[in-house]
């Protein structure tokens, strides 16, 4: 492996950066430090640039330099408000610890401390925040029904269904 050159794969981003299994030997893997993981998400497909470095256990240290595929879209957490900013802190913990800027272009009303599911738009600047669509409200964070609803929409699992479906169950 040799400096410049590209490796794609699914990213695992921990605290202290990304991890990308080697295509040919997917028991080793590129060592992504936390500034060069942007603008990727755990379990992204990316392509990566090999730095030339290596790491003091001999990984080889790497950069994202495109984002290929989302791993995941639907965003599920708990939606706070600082100052006059409404944000998303997501549930899934493999995605980074910060917070997610909520547009609100369904015309939900967000609500503090309430679970929402959101779905992500973009991520231009690596000092900004990633931008996602408030897309529904799934009730207060802590009662059950919202927390059972979180773990469905988390998942991807369609739990709302139009009237007819309903009308004929």
């Amino acid at each position: 492996m040799s400096k410049n050159q590209t490796i794609t794969g699914v990213v695992k981003i921990v605290r202290k950066g990304g991890f990308l299994p080697l295509p040919n030997d997917p028991k080793n893997e590129v060592f992504i430090p936390t500034d060069y993981t942007w603008p990727a998400f755990s379990g992204d497909t990316v392509e990566v640039i090999l730095i030339g470095d290596k790491t003091p256990e001999g990984k080889p240290i790497a950069r994202v330099i495109k984002v290929i595929a989302r791993g995941q879209t639907r965003l599920v957490g708990t939606i706070i408000k600082e100052g006059q900013n409404f944000f998303l802190n997501p549930n899934n913990e493999r995605l980074p610890r910060f917070q997610l800027a909520i547009t609100n272009l369904k015309n939900l009303k967000p609500k503090i401390d309430y679970k929402a599911l959101a779905i992500f738009k973009d991520w231009l600047n690596k000092d900004e925040l990633p931008v996602a669509e408030l897309e529904a409200l799934l009730g207060p964070a802590g009662e059950h029904e919202a927390e059972m609803q979180a773990i469905i929409a988390g998942h991807g699992i369609v739990y709302d269904f139009p009237p007819l479906v309903e009308a004929e169950a």
